[in-house]
């Protein structure tokens, strides 16, 4: 039986907070999260607190951010079982908009939920000369 992939073409950026200081990182729940709250940087590996939602401009599914955390990280579980936290994410990142800051906890049994922080990130101050 084939399933069908959720696409999404959005994902969360790191982004530190209360600067509003936006990463190149995109997140990813943890697989074996062993902190009960956090996002997993997709290429770096470490952990971030939380992610602005950004467009990709491109749909992508599961198999392609597990294909891409495969670049620089080792398989942490069943290929099956990534793909299944994946595509999961993949469905609850649609309820939320581009701009919007998330935050993500984890139940003892390993499953995520995502939470809103904010709408959209602090604003910038710039200072006046």
């Amino acid at each position: 039986m084939t399933t069908t992939l959720s696409t999404t073409k959005k994902l969360p950026d790191a982004i530190l907070l209360p600067s509003g200081k936006i990463k190149r990182e995109r997140l990813i729940p943890f697989f074996d999260p062993t902190n009960r709250s956090g996002f997993l940087g997709l290429k770096t590996g470490k952990r971030h607190r939380h992610g602005i939602m950004v467009y990709l401009g491109v749909p992508i599914t599961a198999e392609d951010i597990l294909n891409r955390y495969l670049e620089f990280h080792d398989l942490p579980k069943s290929r099956r079982d990534c793909i299944a936290v994946l595509d999961a994410y993949v469905r609850a990142l649609q309820s939320f908009k581009i701009g919007n800051v998330l935050s993500i906890d984890y139940s003892e049994g390993g499953e995520f939920a995502l939470t809103k922080v904010m709408d959209t990130p602090p604003a910038k101050v710039i200072p006046l000369p």
